[in-house]
């Protein structure tokens, strides 16, 4: 008898002690591969939504960078200073599961993670999980770093603070930025953060994952996001309207801010449940 089960093991191993085969890449599907990856570690890490307020309200406080009282530039540091340290806390939040399925965020602490949107305690062995690092605070810093990179590119903010900058300086600001965000998007790929902090949801277990109208409505309302941060740049308004009439720079000053409200109450109201390029999944 034992030899007999012995031999239908031998012809039907059972399936965890099977090791499957991995399937052989090609040279381009090992780039693509590498390049999403990349990608996504650079979007997750990037403050994307604190750029995109940012982005919105500064041509607003620096009066399209004309900054004609002092009140201007103080509202402009206040808002530098209140994104910089959102991009800082930001890079300490996480997120878990708790037994109901349910997706609870916190912050991380030295002990684990202190949960913020529900009385939730995690297990000493799962808390050590999302336990403050050293690598955090890196992260954080470039984060910070990032930003800065990003408001220099912004011309109502440098006009606001160098109306009239030398040669030496608009070099400066040409090549300050891209150096920042070069050593930081190396740094980013090479040390990836393993957080799922507060915008980044959790996918449901059960999910499906076919295509709903509300993926249109969301592809939609990003491009016209997007339209809108490039409605604030003013090289691209430049560009196609010079000699812009009052009516005109009216319209460019109002429009932008209602598409910004509108999408923004629109995403609240209705967030995506996709995890797609840029917003890796979170550790189990």
């Amino acid at each position: 008898m034992d030899v007999h089960v012995s031999n239908l093991q031998n012809l039907q191993p059972l399936l965890e002690n099977v090791v499957a085969e991995k399937t052989p890449k090609t040279p381009a599907q090992k780039t693509m591969r590498k390049a999403f990856k990349g990608t996504a570690h650079l979007s997750k890490l990037l403050p994307t939504g604190t750029v995109l307020i940012f982005q919105t309200l500064s041509p607003l406080f620096t009066h399209q960078g004309q900054c004609k009282t002092v009140s201007n530039k103080v509202m402009t540091i206040v808002l530098l200073s209140l994104c910089s340290i959102s991009c800082f806390v930001l890079s300490f939040t996480d997120s878990f599961r708790d037994e109901r399925g349910k997706v609870r965020y916190g912050v991380a602490s030295a002990n684990g993670i202190w949960v913020m949107d529900a009385l939730v305690k995690l297990p000493a062995e799962e808390a050590q999980k999302y336990r403050l690092r050293f690598i955090d605070f890196l992260h954080a810093f470039m984060s910070i770093l990032v930003f800065l990179a990003i408001a220099l590119f912004d011309g109502s903010v440098v006009s606001c603070f160098a109306p009239k900058p030398s040669e030496e300086t608009k070099e400066l600001l040409m090549i300050l930025p891209v150096g920042i965000g070069t050593v930081c998007s190396l740094f980013f790929v090479a040390f990836p953060t393993q957080r799922h902090g507060i915008g980044f949801p959790l996918s449901q277990e059960a999910q499906k994952y076919r295509l709903r109208f509300i993926d249109f409505l969301h592809a939609f309302m990003s491009i016209l996001v997007f339209l809108a941060i490039a409605l604030f740049d003013g090289s691209v308004v430049s560009c196609f309207a010079p000699k812009p009439s009052e009516e005109t720079k009216e319209l460019l000053m109002i429009l932008p801010v209602g598409i910004g409200t509108v999408c923004s109450l629109f995403f609240v109201a209705f967030p995506t449940q996709r995890h797609g390029i840029g917003f890796p999944l979170s550790r189990n």
